[in-house]
C-alpha cells in the first residue's frame, strides 16, 4: 500500500464517483455473494453424486482466482485514488512518484490477466459439463470440438492483445506513448511528475469496468 501524502487540496477537485468504501463494498460483495453460489453448487453434487466433478475443480480454482484478485485490489486501491487526486492537481506528487505509478498500473495489469483467467475457467467448465451431457447426441463432438477451438483463439487473442510493456517498460510505454501525455490539459500538468500522473490516471477509469458482471453469475 502507498504512503503517498496527501498534501494541499485544491479547488475546483471532483472526486471519483465511487467512493473507496463502495468500490470496495462492491468487490468483496460481489465476491461473497459468487460464493454462496459455489458452496451451494458443491453441497448439491455431494448430495446427489456423492462426489465432485472436473467442472468443478474448474470453477473453484476460478474462484480463488477471484479472491487473489480482490486481495490486489484491497491493497492497491489506496493508490487509485490518490493518483486520481493528483493528476487532477488536487495534491502534490510524492518523491517516489515514478516507483508508485509503476507499482500501481503492474498491480492493475495483475488484476486484468487474473480475471481473463479466471472468466475462461468458466468457459471452461461449461465445456467440461456439455461433454458430459451430450456425448451421446450425434454431431455433439464437432460442436464441441468447434467451441473449444473458439474458447483456446479466444482466450489466447485476449492474453495476447494486452499491453505486456506494463510489467518492465518505462513509464511512457507503461502509460501509452508520449502523444497520451500532450493530451492533458497544460494548466493541470505543473511538473514532470504531474504529466506522469496524469498519464497513468487515464487507466483508473478503465479499472472500474468488468470487475462485477460475471461473479455472482459464474459460479
Amino acid at each position: 500500500m502507498s504512503t503517498i501524502p496527501r498534501g494541499t487540496t485544491s479547488t475546483g477537485f471532483v472526486p471519483l464517483a465511487v467512493p473507496k468504501s463502495v468500490f470496495l463494498g462492491l468487490v468483496w460483495g460481489s465476491l461473497g455473494f459468487s460464493l454462496v453460489f459455489l458452496l451451494f453448487r458443491i453441497y448439491v453434487r455431494q448430495k446427489v453424486f456423492q462426489r465432485l466433478f472436473w467442472d468443478d475443480f474448474t470453477i473453484c480454482v476460478s474462484w480463488i482466482i477471484l479472491l487473489i484478485s480482490a486481495a490486489i485490489w484491497q491493497s492497491m486501491i489506496d493508490d487509485l485514488y490518490i493518483i486520481y487526486a493528483i493528476s487532477t492537481g488536487a495534491i502534490s506528487p510524492p518523491n517516489d512518484l515514478v516507483a508508485v505509478l509503476k507499482q500501481y498500473v503492474q498491480q492493475t495489469f495483475a488484476v486484468t490477466f487474473l480475471n481473463l483467467c479466471s472468466l475462461w475457467l468458466v468457459k471452461t467448465s461449461f465445456l467440461i459439463f456439455f461433454h458430459k451431457l451430450g456425448h451421446n447426441v450425434r454431431g455433439h463432438k464437432l460442436i464441441w470440438w468447434t467451441a473449444v477451438v473458439a474458447c483456446i483463439i479466444g482466450f489466447l487473442i485476449s492474453v495476447g492483445v494486452q499491453n505486456y510493456r506494463c510489467i518492465s517498460g518505462t513509464l511512457a510505454e507503461m502509460s501509452g506513448g508520449y502523444s497520451t501525455f500532450q493530451r492533458w490539459n497544460s494548466s493541470t500538468l505543473t511538473s514532470d511528475n504531474d504529466v506522469k500522473a496524469s498519464a497513468v490516471a487515464r487507466h483508473t477509469g478503465l479499472s472500474y469496468a468488468g470487475l462485477f458482471g460475471y461473479k455472482p453469475l459464474a459460479m
